[in-house]
């Protein structure tokens, strides 16, 4: 008995010197674990890579599973065991086709080694088809595609600003360089990067303020981005509102209160040959402070107006002249404009009173 023992201790030791604890397990090496494809057109449809991982255990290293992130990536392997010193393969696939721009995918590989998951990445960049720029970025200016022509800020308190962007795409294989060559001085904007490489897309972020704007309700204008040679005119959009919302209960109660003699002024019928028409609208202050005018329109070129020039004091009124360019109104079927009149009213900052009328000739 004591024999068998003593052998028994020989045969473990000689296993425990022949393969430590630490090395006998498989232990996996990647030689890479991102792959940058670069640029390259949608067209080429899908685009593989590989990668590769050595056995440097002393085991068999097997590759469990291998996982991505999005369905537009597939990875590939076997699940043969791989013997101490050989190479297991991942064969990374990625679709572009409809996603033009920069792209980052991940897969995550598991396996039966130290350590036992890995993260594989690809990345790139798609020079989208025209088929697909259409619907992506449908503002076309050749090698610069756009999101939208337009910048709509929507209402922008007086004492704030208003930011928007647009998003481009680089749809050529050289560097694209936006430039915003015009833009009017109450809105900023910038170009993010600045240098676009091909298939990658770019920002153009901007600022409306209202202040510098000196202009109150609705307004438009627009700014130019050059790039390569060709322009795009971007619109813009803001409505700028006082901001009442500080006021106290006791300043609300003695706020100025406007009041229209009539909120639809008719003209009756019109000789389109005839000589300028000439209207009145009446404004008045119920209230217990002045009635201030921010702002008195049409966007009816041919309606002018004379905007009054002093605050109106409780109690009293003021008339509005309103010219009428009859000759203007020809080929109309009819007059039917809006004056647009902002007040520090807070109940009622914005009247709108009709101009109607029946063209004859």
């Amino acid at each position: 008995m004591k024999r068998f023992v003593t052998l028994l201790s020989v045969v473990v030791t000689a296993l425990i010197s022949c393969c430590p604890m630490s090395h006998c397990a498989p232990r996996g090496v990647w030689l890479a674990t991102t792959h940058d494809f670069g640029a390259f057109d949608e067209a080429l449809g899908v685009v593989r890579c590989t990668f590769d991982v050595v056995n440097v255990g002393d085991e068999p290293l097997v590759v469990l599973a291998a996982r991505a992130n999005c369905g537009c990536t597939v990875p590939q392997f076997s699940d043969r065991p791989v013997a101490p010193g050989d190479t297991a393969r991942i064969t990374v696939g990625f679709d572009p086709t409809g996603r033009p721009g920069r792209f980052s995918k991940n897969v995550v590989v598991t396996t039966n080694a130290t350590p036992a998951k890995t993260t594989l990445v690809i990345k790139g960049a798609v020079i989208g088809t025209s088929n697909t720029l259409r619907g992506r970025y449908p503002v076309d200016a050749g090698a610069m595609r756009l999101r939208s022509s337009s910048l709509s800020y929507g209402d922008v308190p007086r004492t704030a600003t208003g930011g928007q962007y647009v998003e481009g795409y680089n749809a050529s294989p050289d560097t694209l360089r936006p430039v915003v060559v015009s833009h009017p001085r109450h809105i900023s904007a910038i170009v993010s990067p600045a240098a676009v490489p091909p298939g990658e897309n770019f920002v153009i972020s901007t600022v409306f303020d209202p202040v510098a704007s000196q202009q109150w309700d609705i307004v438009t204008d627009s700014l130019t981005v050059e790039a390569a040679g060709r322009e795009v005119v971007l619109h813009t959009v803001a409505v700028v509102k006082e901001d009442f919302s500080g006021m106290t209960p006791a300043q609300l109660d003695r706020a100025p209160v406007i009041s229209v003699g009539s909120e639809k002024l008719d003209a009756g019928r019109i000789d389109t040959g005839g000589k300028p028409l000439h209207l009145v609208v009446e404004i008045s202050n119920k209230g217990r402070e002045p009635l201030r005018f921010r702002r008195v329109y049409s966007t009816d070129k041919c309606l002018s107006l004379r905007v009054p020039d002093k605050a109106v004091k409780p109690g009293k009124s003021v008339k509005i002249p309103v010219t009428v360019d009859v000759a203007g109104l020809a080929g109309r079927e009819m007059l039917n404009s809006r004056i647009i009149i902002i007040t520090n009213d807070p109940a009622n900052p914005r009247t709108v009173v009709r101009v109607v009328g029946e063209l004859t000739r």
